[in-house]
């Protein structure tokens, strides 16, 4: 009897942590997060060149409803690379790139203790690279930047959640050619609203 009783009660907890978010009522309007952020970048495309970069990222996301919204987002990283081709013949370029991109939000799934979403991201960004050590300028232009991301979020509390994990994907146009950036973030949410059982 007493064992019944324990599974049951547990089968019950389980079950609450998986209800979707079309059980429940949620009036949330806004989140705002702020995190970590690597990108795996791409320098001289006929290089094939890549490098790594450490840096932030923020956005604000602004839901119409339960599922849909728009995010504004910001990042700024900064990180070093070889560098085969540039006019000075500088083997080594420190490289700082910002991104500035606004796009459609959509939940696919929400529950009381977790979430999880994707974003269509499009705008601009910017780029300057130096020679490492030297402080001798390659280049400083601004180019056309989309991308998308997904993220995985948990609840700390009613107003504030864990982002575990947001991966993405960057596309940027520096001096006419497309580049591919690979970016991971990870932080904290802050959540406007109320999640009502």
């Amino acid at each position: 009897m007493k064992k019944a009783l324990l599974l049951s009660a547990l089968s019950a907890v389980v079950l609450s942590l998986a209800v979707p978010v079309a059980a429940q009522t949620r009036d949330q309007e806004a989140a705002f997060f702020l995190g970590y952020s690597y990108m795996n970048f791409e320098v001289e495309e006929e290089d094939g060149n890549r490098g790594g970069s450490h840096g932030v990222t923020a956005d604000y996301t602004y839901l119409m409803d339960r599922r849909f919204g728009f995010v504004v987002s910001a990042a700024v990283n900064w990180g070093s690379a070889d560098s085969k081709t540039n006019p000075f013949e500088i083997t080594g370029t420190d490289v700082r790139q910002s991104t500035f991109l606004v796009g459609p939000h959509a939940t696919l799934w929400r529950t009381l203790t977790s979430e999880f979403g994707i974003r269509a991201l499009a705008g601009a960004a910017w780029r300057t690279r130096e020679g490492s050590n030297t402080g001798i300028e390659i280049g400083d232009e601004w180019g056309f930047a989309a991308g998308a991301n997904a993220h995985l979020d948990f609840r700390l509390s009613d107003h504030i959640w864990l982002r575990a994990i947001q991966p993405g994907v960057e596309w940027t146009r520096f001096n006419d050619r497309w580049q591919m950036n690979w970016r991971i973030s990870a932080g904290f949410v802050l959540q406007a609203g109320e999640i009502l059982q």
